[in-house]
């Protein structure tokens, strides 16, 4: 009995050259698929691959952008704070870099001058390698340099602009890693009415800068708030600081001498010249100021002069520390750089770029959102300037500053301290 065959099966001895050629479209279809399928499956693999993390034996570096002003008048700031963050690029590449990558910084030079910062912020935003931006020491600086970066989806860590303002002013992408002016100057309002004694103060501002007006701001408020009189305020212009003959007059005839002249200047050659003017006109109190003081050295400017000056800080570089951190920083900066850090920017630069780059690690992608939500679980990251976290959704850090005393033409650490309260940010 024979099967019959269906209709639609071709014998070879009836049409063999159709019969060949049906087994060779059927090879044909065959290979097709299975190329499609490997071709799916290594585009999947490759696709999970780069979301995950780069290559690890790629070998392309991982591009972290920093723009600092290496010229002009922030330059005493921002080339110690490039020199930190070069540090820190030197010692992950030592390591291994990023799970097998090397870093490498893009530092571009702002020059001081807001149109270049604005540009130059742009050219490090336009480059589809880089994720995260650090950089600058002054809040008019970021104002310029972060809003390019930070509308085209790119994170920008401030390492020295102490504004708390800030994150609101350049929403979602950036972040300080320093402490913010509410802070400094509630340290210094409370080391000044609780330490000192002081009750009445007398205020000299540069006002033409939103650091020295928000840290006056601060000031006042919390060292009211302690139960403290503010009975003088008087200003000076940035650019031609000086304190002239009516102001003295102006300040040697209140009804009570100030037991503290706090002074908000943004740099210590601002700072110098107001405090000599002081000085020379016979006014012998207590003055403080904040972290602008630390670019020079006062008593290498003023010499005794410089003495009875208190000034916040992040740090106090000192041999016998007890952060370890900041220990291993002054170590490694000796050893890189042959000499020793000149002001503490250099570590706060070194705080960022390390920063920057746990951030990366931990979040083993330059994918914006992993970065993001990376970067705001930030819990106690051990820096050299202190301890960073993010809580609560602030994208400013709680941190401890420090008050530096000048006497007998000296410099020491007077304390320590994180306060006990602090103004809420506002303009």
């Amino acid at each position: 009995m024979v099967t019959a065959t269906p209709h639609y099966v071709v014998h070879k001895k009836q049409f063999p050259l159709i019969y060949y050629l049906t087994l060779e479209v059927q090879f044909l279809l065959k290979n097709q698929i299975i190329k499609f399928l490997i071709v799916g499956l290594i585009f999947t693999i490759f696709a999970q691959k780069t979301t995950i993390s780069k290559t690890e034996d790629s070998g392309d570096p991982v591009l972290i952008g920093a723009i600092y002003n290496l010229t002009g008048d922030q330059a005493q700031l921002d080339i110690e704070s490039s020199k930190g963050a070069k540090l820190a690029v030197e010692e992950v590449n030592k390591a291994g870099g990023i799970n097998g990558q090397p870093v490498k910084l893009i530092l571009v030079d702002g020059k001081t001058d807001l149109n270049v910062l604005n540009e130059e912020g742009k050219k490090l935003a336009n480059d589809p390698e880089i994720s995260i931006v650090i950089g600058l020491s002054d809040s008019d600086m970021v104002l310029a340099a972060a809003p390019p970066v930070t509308a085209a989806k790119k994170i920008f860590i401030t390492s020295g602009a102490t504004s708390p303002l800030l994150p609101d002013e350049v929403p979602n992408y950036l972040y300080l890693s320093c402490f913010g002016d509410n802070v400094q100057a509630a340290v210094a309002a409370e080391y000044a009415y609780k330490n000192m004694g002081v009750r009445k103060v007398a205020m000299i501002i540069d006002k033409d800068t939103v650091y020295t007006r928000l840290l006056s701001k601060y000031f006042q408020e919390r060292f009211k708030e302690l139960g403290g009189e503010i009975i003088s305020i008087q200003s000076f212009m940035h650019n031609a600081p000086s304190f002239t003959d009516y102001q003295i007059k102006a300040l040697r005839s209140l009804k009570t001498a100030p037991d503290l002249i706090f002074l908000s200047a943004e740099t210590s050659n601002e700072a110098s010249i107001i405090i000599s003017r002081l000085r020379d006109a016979g006014f012998n109190q207590p003055i403080m100021g904040g972290d602008g003081f630390v670019d020079k050295d006062l008593i290498t400017l003023i010499g005794k002069k410089a003495n009875n000056t208190y000034y916040t800080t992040h740090l106090f570089y000192d041999v016998t520390t007890k952060n370890n951190a900041l220990k291993d920083f002054m170590n490694a900066y000796k050893s890189f750089y042959k000499k020793e850090p000149t002001n503490p920017f250099a570590a706060l630069g070194y705080d960022a770029a390390s920063l920057a780059i746990n951030t990366i690690q931990k979040a083993d992608t330059t994918d914006i959102e992993a970065l993001l939500k990376t970067l705001n679980n930030t819990n106690g990251f051990n820096g050299a300037t202190g301890s960073i976290s993010y809580r609560r959704g602030s994208r400013v850090p709680l941190k401890s500053a420090s008050i530096v005393h000048i006497k007998d033409g000296q410099s020491s650490l007077a304390v320590e301290m994180t306060p006990d309260k602090f103004p809420t940010p506002g303009k």
